[in-house]
């Protein structure tokens, strides 16, 4: 799947060859990968940047599936780990928002992988 953004909103482009824009009623072949947000939300920018993080990591690890709920759920808390580190260094003034940021992405990004991965085969 790839995001294009255009202008405020953005296109996915679904493995399946199927576009769609992101706030549009347009169906998708798989419903668990339909993002329907609400422009005005504040939400649309941050969605888009944990699919990308998906995208990223997806590539990096060669589309290493999550195999079970367990490998799942270990994948997220590592990350909460390290946004939890981030939280307390913000806490202590030594914090840095856009690091902040980044791991509330990453936290996203593996919650989509879960979902993706381990709800749709359910």
């Amino acid at each position: 799947m790839e995001v294009f953004l255009i202008g405020e909103k953005a296109l996915i482009a679904h493995p399946s060859g199927e576009t769609r824009i992101i706030g549009s009623d347009i169906p998708c072949k798989e419903p668990a990968i339909m993002l329907l947000i609400p422009m005005a939300s504040g939400l649309s920018a941050p969605i888009i940047a944990m699919v990308e993080e998906l995208q990223r990591a997806d590539k990096k690890y060669e589309h290493d599936p999550m195999t079970n709920m367990n490998v799942g759920f270990k994948t997220i808390m590592s990350e909460v780990t390290e946004l939890d580190r981030e939280v307390t260094r913000f806490t202590y003034s030594t914090g840095n928002m856009e690091w902040l940021k980044k791991e509330v992405i990453q936290v996203g990004a593996m919650s989509l992988k879960f979902f993706r991965d381990i709800c749709k085969a359910m």
